[in-house]
């Protein structure tokens, strides 16, 4: 039998109801129930009364879960009329059966997705208020906090507007942003007082608003004490007063400032000043109040109010305090770092009677003393970062997820079983450890989510390549990898796979580096890409690179050097032109010229060469014009000076012979021309008259001169031809048997004749004999060379592996006298099969190359290299350096050789 006057509501089984959802159902059906017409009364007289019985079931037989009590979520209700008994049949058989609830109706449409789960966090829950005795708040300095509010790990707290809700006490609240200030208004017979806070959402949060209370209570210093007994005339007596962390005085002693310790000691009648260290020698009492969450010793700690302290030995994990009691769906637990050298763990437990091991906390923060901050779930740890001296510490539970914070700022969030009754639990390892500021309190759980949207379509994933390199279609230089300094960048986009391709027509291109702050044009081949000078398509010195601005009487122009497609650097001249129009290395009228692959460095004047020397790939150049002369630098230091006339007008110009990147210009701008010369300076005065020197020259010739005048006195003896110097006490032998010849003679013969430390000037021999002449000190005039070593190698070298390690084929030590110029030449052939193979040689005195060569050519690459290094008087080895590109190519003995001379300056 089914009820016309209800219609049940579609209530899916399994799901959660509130109680108002629930209760307005029972209402409709109380009032269809009510609406039935009575049964047929039986008329006076006419028999037994008649009953009605109600059973209710899960099936359409009433024979699954049938019942004749309340009906609970059963689906069926059964109906038997005009029953002579009023006790209910337990027979289902014995009912008319119905659907007591209606069929599920359609699905409705999905809503919009729900938003996080809202938590609001008040950064201070509690603010203790100083008071005087009679009750009156002496500051309300500090009286505030601000509303946090998450929405699941995000903080959105930027979309809500805090307001206050409640004021019960009617207090001065100023709301600034998230911040609420009370700054007045507890009375003087108010101990406490609260504030309700609501934070409204705005945006896509609106309608949305959580409220959070601010509590706060005053600190009323107790009533003085009663005046004690007046002491015995003659004695003074003097009061102690000590603090600890433990009842009994032992933990963290001392007759300083209290420091936040908990116990407080007084020992009166004392007739020392100086007060005793023994804590045995203080009554000791409780210091500060309790804490509000019931704060319990488990083992091996001391606790305070809101502090705990390990007592125990060092070693374990053995020192645990926990809270009586316990918050279910939500809870939040906080401390503050004292130092950043702790060593505790403090959270959340279902469970703190277990045992005092840190594993055995479900949610907790691990302090270490090197500043380490963990979570640790049951063991699990999880690294948070570090911590510091000062630093809030929070964990908190909504009833489905764990949230760690430090400073309000969420470092870690997991899901939790929701209904949990979490208590505070700690661990400390450490004897004297402390847990300082320690926070427990209840939080609301988190709401209800939002349905889900529905699934959105496969998409496919694309991609975007990335490539650079030194000209606008990529063709130079291309690279997938870092840009290492490249001006141009290509861009692919919607690309279906990962691996970027390695042609350049894939992407598109634009400068990655803005073009220098001068203007510059290319011409024959030549291209200009930032500030790079590339040589595209020019040969035979055509490609060309110039300036469009010019500067007149003094201009100025540097650049650096660059690796080229040949694998090399060189093959460029950059300086200064009066008319780059012309293409032609010819017509650059002072250019610095690096030679391609062989480092050798010149001057370029109107097509003449003037070497300079040598250059490495790290030199810098420049050269530079101020109105009377051209100077060339390489690395800041002037390497040739030329006069030029004054008020000439240059462009930068330059030349290139090889392909790639061949240059860099660092800059070019005007110069200053140099000032007209400067009066002469008087003419300093004279210097005082020095003492009288040694006589320069003394002779004498005689048989028996006697005693020398000076010393350096020379005395020639005519019958012995001898020649003796006066050492200031005798005469000494220098010169002797000069064979049969006058001193000073048109002629001399000098035979057997030892010259030390001479010096001859300006001096003409004509046919002289110098017969076994020995030189203790003597120096080769101006630009003399003469021949060092040479030497040959004395092995094969094979080029076994394409690592390119050079191979040292020759070497020797050759020693310098005094400063001057090692010049060196090699020779070398090689052997190897049919096909050209890369090949590189170098010449080097000490870590220096003076000199390289390289090559590819098949069958028959031998090859000579000549190089120069200025040195000051040493010893210094000089090497001849080869490797090749292929395991077929060799130098056999004797196929290479290497001289060295000496030339003195």
């Amino acid at each position: 039998m089914t009820n016309p006057y209800y219609n049940p509501k579609n209530l899916t089984p399994h799901t959660t109801a509130t109680a108002e959802q629930v209760n307005a159902e029972f209402d409709k059906i109380r009032a269809a129930f009510e609406k039935l017409p009575a049964p047929t009364a039986i008329p006076a007289g006419g028999g037994a009364p008649n009953y009605t019985h109600y059973a209710y079931a899960d099936s359409a037989d009433g024979t699954s879960n049938f019942t004749t009590g309340a009906p609970g979520n059963r689906s069926f209700i059964g109906v038997a009329v005009n029953q002579p008994t009023p006790t209910p049949s337990e027979h289902p058989e014995d009912y008319t059966w119905a659907k007591f609830r209606g069929a599920d109706g359609q699905n409705g449409q999905d809503g919009a997705n729900g938003t996080g789960a809202i938590v609001a966090y008040l950064t201070s829950e509690y603010f203790p208020l100083p008071a005087n005795t009679a009750g009156a708040v002496t500051s309300y300095a500090g009286a505030s906090t601000s509303m946090r509010v998450f929405a699941g790990s995000a903080d959105v707290s930027s979309f809500f507007t805090v307001s206050v809700q409640a004021n019960p006490q009617a207090l001065t609240v100023t709301i600034t942003g998230n911040t609420a200030s009370v700054s007045g208004g507890l009375d003087v017979g108010e101990a406490n007082a609260s504030l309700t806070l609501r934070a409204t959402g705005t945006d896509q949060f609106l309608g949305i608003s959580v409220d959070k209370v601010f509590r706060l209570g005053k600190i009323i210093p107790g009533a003085p004490g009663t005046d004690g007994l007046n002491g015995t005339d003659g004695a003074t007596l003097y009061t102690w007063i000590a603090y600890a962390d433990s009842a009994d005085g032992t933990v963290n002693f001392t007759n300083g400032v209290p420091d936040n310790r908990g116990f407080q000691g007084l020992a009166v009648n004392k007739t020392m000043p100086v007060e005793s260290t023994n804590p045995a020698d203080y009554t000791w009492s409780p210091y500060r109040g309790p804490a509000t969450f019931g704060l319990v010793a488990q083992a091996n700690v001391v606790i305070g109010p809101d502090y705990v302290v390990k007592t125990g030995a060092t070693g374990a994990w053995d020192g645990s305090a926990y809270s009586s009691e316990g918050c279910a769906g939500g809870a939040v637990v906080s401390c503050k770092a004292a130092t950043s050298t702790e060593e505790f763990v403090i959270g959340l437990n279902t469970d703190p009677t277990t045992n005092t091991h840190k594993d055995s906390i479900d949610y907790a923060l691990r302090l270490t003393t090197g500043g380490g901050l963990y979570a640790s779930e049951s063991g699990s740890e999880t690294n948070l970062g570090t911590y510091a001296a000062g630093d809030v510490l929070q964990i908190a539970y909504d009833s489905k997820r764990v949230t760690y914070l430090k400073n309000g700022n969420v470092l870690r969030q997991i899901a939790a079983t929701s209904g949990l009754t979490l208590y505070l639990d700690t661990s400390l390892l450490t004897q004297g450890k402390r847990i300082s500021n320690i926070r427990f309190y209840p939080q609301g759980s988190a709401g209800l989510d939002g349905t889900n949207g529905a699934p959105g379509t496969d998409g496919t994933t694309f991609y975007v390549w990335y490539a650079y390199a030194d000209s606008a279609d990529g063709a130079v230089n291309f690279t997938t990898g870092s840009p290492s300094g490249r001006v141009y960048q290509g861009i692919a986009t919607g690309k279906t796979t990962p691996t970027e391709s390695t042609n350049p027509a894939d992407y598109n291109w634009m400068p990655y580096a803005g073009p220098p702050n001068f203007g510059l044009a290319a011409a024959n081949g030549a291209e200009v890409a930032g500030a790079k000078v590339i040589n595209r398509t020019g040969t035979g010195w055509a490609a060309q690179v110039y300036s469009t601005e010019s500067y007149v009487g003094g201009a100025s122009v540097s650049f650096k050097p660059e690796l080229n497609s040949g694998g090399y650097y060189g093959g460029v001249m950059l300086g200064l032109n009066t008319d780059p129009a012309t293409a032609s290395w010819e017509s650059l009228d002072y250019a610095l010229y690096l030679e391609y692959g062989s480092g050798v460095l010149y001057a370029a004047e109107s097509g003449a060469l003037i070497s300079l020397g040598y250059y490495v790939s790290t030199d810098t150049f420049a050269v530079h014009y101020d109105g009377s002369n051209v100077r060339y630098y390489k690395n800041g230091a002037v390497q040739r000076t030329v006069s030029a006339s004054a008020g000439i007008r240059f462009f930068l110009d330059s030349a290139m012979s090889v392909g790639g990147v061949c240059a860099s210009i660092t800059g070019w701008a005007a110069a200053g021309a140099v000032g007209p010369t400067g009066p002469t300076g008087a003419t300093g005065a004279t210097g005082a008259t020095g003492a009288q020197g040694a006589a320069a020259i003394g002779f004498v010739q005689d048989a028996t001169p006697g005693a020398g005048a000076f010393i350096s006195q020379t005395w020639y003896r005519p019958t012995s031809k001898e020649w003796y110097r006066w050492d200031g006490s005798n005469w000494v032998k220098i010169l002797g048997a000069l064979s049969a010849q006058d001193l000073i003679a048109d002629s001399a013969y000098l035979a057997n004749g030892v010259i030390i430390s001479a010096k001859i000037g300006d001096l003409q021999v004509d046919n002289a004999k110098i017969a076994n002449l020995t030189l203790t000190t003597g120096k080769i005039a101006n630009d003399q060379v003469t021949l060092a070593m040479q030497a040959y190698n004395a092995s094969s070298f094979y080029a076994y592996d394409y690592t390119n390690t050079y191979w040292n084929v020759i070497q020797f030590d050759v020693s310098m006298d005094y400063d001057g110029d090692i010049l060196l030449m090699t020779a070398v052939k090689q052997g190897y099969s049919s096909t050209a193979r890369t090949w590189n040689a170098q010449i080097k005195v000490g870590s220096t190359v003076v000199g390289r060569s390289g090559g590819g050519s098949a069958m028959s690459d031998s090859f000579a290299i000549i190089g120069k290094l200025a040195v000051s008087a040493g010893t210094y080895t000089v090497t001849l350096t080869w490797y090749a590109a292929d395991s077929t190519m060799s130098i056999g003995v004797g196929d290479a050789s290497l001289v060295a001379f000496r030339r003195y300056k």
